[in-house]
């Protein structure tokens, strides 16, 4: 959960979270070597160091710093008012080399955007950029499940319908495997909509689809002495 989040802060009450922060910075496992990078998104402070470490080359680290002063100034309108491109497009434009695009623009960006060719769009990346600047990341002490848990808690039960296996869907409607049709204002799909027989004409169906598993550990003591 990352603090910066500004909507999901009027709805959370982070401090029943409990959240756990984690540490500034990134470590880079490749080819069994570890790489600790401070990176400079919180702190002015922070940039000189990020400067002379082993961050991608001496102009990838620059061109870093200028972003990371761009986005600072800008708000989350402008950032989806860019024009656009594939992330993966904009990176290369901006001049960043491709060392630092595989070993951290790639392995990064990938696990967010859920596809490892960045073709995701650019202004995802600026945004999620952005919030790794301005906020912190925690995970709340009883694992991630009690952020929608909480938000939840806060509807009636008469809100929300159990059990029942969607089988089709108009503009304006979802069907249930028993005949029931409940009214929507907005459709969130997060299944595999290939199965469903959509009444929708010209619909653009998505056919590929891929899944993330992420475990959580706590520990008495770091795993690394970074």
């Amino acid at each position: 959960y990352n603090t910066a989040y500004s909507y999901a802060e009027e709805l959370l009450d982070t401090d029943a979270l409990n959240l756990k922060y984690l540490d500034q910075g990134v470590l880079l496992i490749n080819e069994k070597k570890l790489k600790k990078i401070l990176t400079p998104l919180k702190k002015h402070l922070f940039i000189p160091f990020f400067l002379l470490s082993n961050f991608g080359t001496l102009n990838d680290r620059i061109k870093f710093v200028k972003k990371r002063l761009t986005l600072k100034q800008m708000d989350e309108d402008e950032i989806f008012d860019k024009y656009e491109i594939k992330s993966s497009s904009i990176l290369k434009k901006m001049g960043f080399s491709s060392k630092i695009i595989e070993s951290f623009f790639r392995p990064y960006f990938s696990s967010i955007f859920l596809e490892e060719e960045l073709i995701t769009s650019r202004r995802m990346l600026d945004y999620y950029l952005k919030m790794n600047i301005e906020g912190n990341v925690g995970i709340p002490s009883k694992g991630i499940e009690a952020i929608p848990l909480q938000l939840s808690s806060q509807f009636s039960k008469e809100n929300f319908v159990f059990n029942s296996k969607v089988v089709d869907y108009t503009a304006n409607k979802v069907i249930t495997e028993n005949g029931d049709e409940h009214d929507f204002d907005c459709l969130v799909l997060t299944s595999a909509q290939i199965k469903l027989k959509s009444n929708l004409k010209n619909e653009r169906v998505k056919k590929n689809y891929l899944g993330s598993t992420c475990l959580y550990f706590s520990s008495a003591k770091k795993p690394y002495s970074e």
